[in-house]
C-alpha cells in the first residue's frame, strides 16, 4: 500500500509511552481491548465488538505497510507492557483524518489518553493532503471529550451514527459531537508551544 513516500514514524515515543507497529504476538491483547464493553460500548457496542485474533491477525498482516492505516499498539516505555491500540488513519476525500485510539480500562485517568491523542494528530498532518484532523467522541463519554479538549481540539457539530446492514446486529446508534483541529491550528499551536519553550530556556 502506498505511503506517498512520507518516512515511516513509528515507533515513536512520547514522555511515557511507545507507539508501534502491532504485531502477530499482540492480537491477543487486541481482541480483549475489542471485546470489552467498557472499551468499545461508547463507540457502539454495548457487548462488545465480534471478533477473533484471526481476523485481527489479518488486519494486523494486511496494513502492515502503511503506517497511517497500520494497527499500532501503544505501550509504557520503561517496560513494554501493552496499555491499549491506535490507529492514525488515512485522509479521505475531504481531507479529513479520524485516528483512533482504545486503553484498557486499567490505564484510564491518568492522562495516557492525551499523550497518545496529541501524538495521532501529530502523526495525521505528516500526510500532506491532511486538513483537518477529526474526533467522533460519543457525547457521553466525558473522558473522552475532555482528551480532545485538552488537546486542543474544538467542537464543532454533533451527529447520530445509525448502523446498517450486518453491523445492525451488533450495534446500536451513536450520539456523538464532531471535535475539529485544523492545519492552520495545529500550525499555531505548535508556534505557541515553541515560543513557551523559549523564554523558560
Amino acid at each position: 500500500m502506498a505511503t506517498d513516500t512520507i518516512r515511516d514514524p513509528f515507533p515513536l515515543n512520547t514522555a511515557r509511552l511507545r507507539l508501534q507497529a502491532a504485531g502477530p504476538n499482540d492480537a491477543a491483547f487486541i481482541v480483549s481491548l475489542w471485546t470489552d464493553p467498557r472499551v468499545m460500548g461508547f463507540v457502539g457496542f454495548p457487548l462488545g465488538l465480534p471478533t477473533s485474533e484471526e481476523h485481527v491477525l489479518r488486519q494486523i498482516t494486511d496494513t502492515s505497510e502503511d503506517p497511517f492505516s497500520r494497527l499500532l499498539t501503544v505501550v509504557r516505555a520503561a517496560n513494554q507492557q501493552r496499555v491499549g491500540q491506535a490507529r492514525v488513519g488515512r485522509v479521505d476525500a475531504e481531507g479529513i483524518v479520524e485516528p483512533d485510539i482504545k486503553l484498557a480500562p486499567t490505564f484510564w485517568n491518568i492522562g495516557y489518553g492525551q499523550e497518545v491523542w496529541r501524538t495521532l494528530i501529530l502523526c495525521g498532518f505528516l500526510q500532506p493532503a491532511c486538513r483537518i484532523v477529526q474526533g467522533t467522541p460519543n457525547v457521553e463519554n466525558a473522558g473522552s471529550i475532555h482528551m480532545m479538549e485538552r488537546s486542543g481540539m474544538r467542537r464543532s457539530g454533533e451527529r447520530t451514527f445509525q448502523p446498517s446492514g450486518a453491523m445492525e446486529e451488533a450495534m446500536v446508534p451513536v450520539h456523538h459531537y464532531i471535535y475539529r483541529m485544523t492545519r492552520q491550528e495545529w500550525e499555531e499551536q505548535r508556534k505557541d508551544q515553541d515560543t513557551t519553550r523559549r523564554v523558560s530556556q
